[in-house]
């Protein structure tokens, strides 16, 4: 099992950068992990991308902490709409 870090300058980042992050959507995050629609490679070294649709489009960014051996979380946003083509 994975180590995981939520910290909470990553939640005021999510928080401040994208607004309409609320409490209820950070309590999918552990669904969203373990049952992402898509897992990606991010655009920076050593991200990973968790896809997800539900009501809206969920993506999870994780960045990989080597040195301690856990994943953190780097961003966590959501689309204002799914996308047409997509089933949940």
């Amino acid at each position: 099992m994975e180590k995981r870090q939520l910290g909470i300058s990553a939640i005021k980042h999510s928080r401040k950068k994208h607004p309409n992050m609320t409490e209820a959507d950070f309590c999918l995050i552990p669904m969203i992990i373990a049952c992402a629609d898509e897992i990606t490679l991010g655009k920076y070294p050593e991200t990973v991308v968790y896809r997800k649709v539900l009501e809206k489009e969920y993506y999870y960014v994780e960045c990989t902490r080597t040195g301690r051996k856990r994943l953190a979380m780097k961003t966590f946003y959501k689309t204002r709409t799914a996308p047409e083509d997509a089933v949940p």
